[in-house]
C-alpha cells in the first residue's frame, strides 16, 4: 500500500482594466479596491468578489495592488496497492491498482472588463474548467499479470 497527498495554495492573480484609463496609453492600468476580492461564492464561474473592484477616475491610476486575488487551492492524492500472490513454485499472480484523485483549476483567459461608467464594474472573472463532480477528476487502474 503506497500513497501521495500534494497540496498547493491557490495562485495569486493580479486584476487588469481592460481600456486606458490613466490616458498612458497602455492597457495595464488596475481597478481600485473597493472591498475584499476574495469573499466571493468561490465557484467555478464566480471565484471572488466582483463588486471589490471599481474603475478609477479618468486619468489616474487604480489603487488595487498585485495579486490580490487568490486563486483556487489545488490537491491531488495518489493511492496504489499491489499484491503479490504464489499460484505455483515458479509463477505468482501480481494484482496492482492505482487511484488518482486531483482537483484541476485550469485558469484560461482572466480579464477584468470595467465599464465607462464612473464607479462600476460590468464584468470580472475568472473562469476555471473544474472537471467532474466537487472539481475532482479520477483515474483507475487495476490490472492481474502472472509474473
Amino acid at each position: 500500500l503506497s500513497g501521495i497527498y500534494t497540496g498547493q495554495s491557490g495562485v495569486p492573480i493580479t486584476p487588469f482594466l481592460s481600456v486606458d484609463s490613466s490616458g498612458t496609453g497602455e492597457l495595464n492600468d488596475r481597478p481600485n479596491l473597493v472591498g475584499d476580492p476574495n469573499s466571493g461564492p468561490r465557484r467555478p464561474n464566480e471565484w471572488f468578489n466582483r463588486a471589490a473592484f471599481a474603475q478609477p477616475d479618468p486619468g489616474t491610476f487604480g489603487n488595487s495592488g498585485r495579486n490580490v486575488i487568490i486563486g483556487p487551492d489545488l490537491h491531488s492524492v495518489d493511492l496504489a496497492v499491489n499484491k503479490l500472490t504464489k499460484v505455483a513454485e515458479r509463477a505468482s499472480l501480481q494484482f496492482r491498482a492505482e487511484v488518482s484523485m486531483s482537483s484541476i483549476a485550469r485558469i484560461s483567459a482572466f480579464q477584468t472588463s470595467i465599464s465607462t461608467a464612473p464607479h462600476s464594474v460590468q464584468s470580472v472573472k475568472l473562469r476555471m474548467l473544474l472537471p467532474e463532480i466537487h472539481g475532482s477528476a479520477k483515474a483507475v487502474l487495476a490490472s492481474f499479470n502472472l509474473v
